[in-house]
């Protein structure tokens, strides 16, 4: 069932629904060691998140932006623009003059949604698996270690919020920004 936001009569996107419950997300910088089989792993920047409500935090829990949540830093370009003939030629692994977008609450919770999605309806790691294609060719300690992990995270969301509000989270809509 689609929770309704009801200024708006329509399904409520990730931000409404942060929004409503009060959340805010305390992120820091964080490193990665190659996991997950990226060749190129250091061009996604990695965070250590927790999201509170004012009262009580999630555990701190990682979280992964690829390559295309980078930004050009201050001074790269008149006034810290880049001109469309500047932004042709650059390339995303120009690590020195690229820098990380901090991550928002509203892309923490869509993906916390989407990973608790399956495992807050008591799948087993076989049927996760299944329900989100991993199948032969998959390294399964890896999965294992990461369907722990959503398990993990959904738990401590639900701690911080009740199941029916995590309930509530998966079925948000998209496109709040």
């Amino acid at each position: 069932m689609t929770k309704i936001h009801i200024p708006t009569g329509k399904p409520e996107t990730h931000t409404e629904w942060g929004s409503r419950l009060g959340l805010s997300l305390k992120f820091q910088p964080t490193t990665k060691n190659g996991q997950n089989g990226h060749k190129n792993f250091d061009d996604w920047a990695w965070w250590n998140v927790s999201i509170s409500n004012g009262r009580q935090a999630t555990d701190w829990f990682d979280y992964g932006m690829g390559p295309g949540h980078k930004r050009w830093k201050i001074g790269s370009g008149k006034h810290g623009n880049v001109s469309s003939f500047q932004k042709e030629y650059r390339k995303l692994y120009d690590r020195k003059r690229m820098e990380p977008t901090p991550p928002k609450l509203s892309d923490v919770l869509y993906s916390v949604a989407h990973d608790s999605h399956g495992v807050i309806h008591g799948e087993t790691f076989a049927e996760w698996c299944e329900e989100y294609g991993y199948g032969e060719g998959s390294n399964p300690a890896e999965l294992h270690r990461t369907y722990e992990g959503c398990r993990d995270n959904a738990a401590s969301l639900r701690t911080l919020v009740g199941h029916r509000e995590l309930e509530a989270l998966t079925e948000c809509e998209e496109g709040d920004e």
